[in-house]
């Protein structure tokens, strides 16, 4: 972004084209208002999906989390093949540093884990009330996981369509154009204002592009919590 703004300055500082401010000043006003509006607009409901989305996050890996821990009532045997699952799970997110992996990827994990009760306790009948509450909570859990999952399928899919994006861009050449056209030829100081105003401009562009995209503190979002459930399956924590 620095370089931008120093480049931006010296093509004012050279740029011998304008026209008086008394003529631009209403186009200026106008540009500035209506960029100012739209994209405020945009950047408040996006700050809100993406603070939806870090709680659903939360939620999400909470009960990944009473997976494993609730897996210790039925021994080591179905407490190591949990472990492995949900090691796998979260290794993909930390590999590829990608929160939303599973999200834009196929997954089997609900239906692993199911399997694995399935197959491990046909035969067995539960006698311990720990047990059965035990999976009474494991399946609770695996149905709060699927509606969460479901709920941030829909925030990552709420992005802003394209006909708004072209409402943006051109809102904020409109501005970029009022900028360049107020007098700044070999002025300092003008040139200065003028670029500092400018990659304000961009900058709120490129902000907006990386909240819809969900690509503003990544790792705050996803990956440091799936490395916390990783941590507590290692016992780290």
């Amino acid at each position: 972004m620095f370089s931008i703004f120093v480049l931006l300055w010296v093509l004012y500082f050279f740029n011998p084209y304008s026209i008086l401010e008394e003529e631009t000043k209403l186009f200026f006003t106008v540009a500035t208002f209506l960029f100012s509006i739209y994209t405020g607009f945009f950047i408040s409901r996006q700050g809100v999906r993406y603070s939806q989305i870090r709680k659903q996050i939360s939620v999400f890996d909470g009960e990944m989390t009473t997976l494993y821990r609730v897996s210790e009532s039925f021994g080591k045997n179905i407490k190591d093949k949990i472990a492995k699952v949900l090691k796998k799970h979260y290794n993909h997110i930390l590999k590829n540093k990608i929160w939303d992996y599973h999200l834009v990827n196929k997954t089997d994990t609900y239906k692993t884990v199911h399997k694995i009760y399935r197959d491990e306790l046909k035969d067995e009948r539960i006698h311990s009330s720990i047990q059965a509450q035990s999976l009474r909570i494991t399946f609770n859990s695996l149905r709060n996981l699927q509606s969460a999952r479901k709920q941030l399928i829909m925030l990552h899919n709420e992005r802003i369509s394209l006909f708004q994006w072209l409402l943006t861009t051109l809102l904020a050449l409109m501005l970029l154009t009022a900028l360049t056209v107020i007098p700044s030829h070999l002025s300092i100081l003008n040139s200065f204002i003028k670029a500092i105003a400018s990659t304000f401009v961009v900058f709120m562009c490129v902000l907006l592009y990386e909240l819809d995209r969900l690509k503003l503190f990544e790792s705050t979002l996803g990956e440091n919590s799936a490395q916390d459930v990783v941590d507590i399956i290692k016992g780290k924590k």
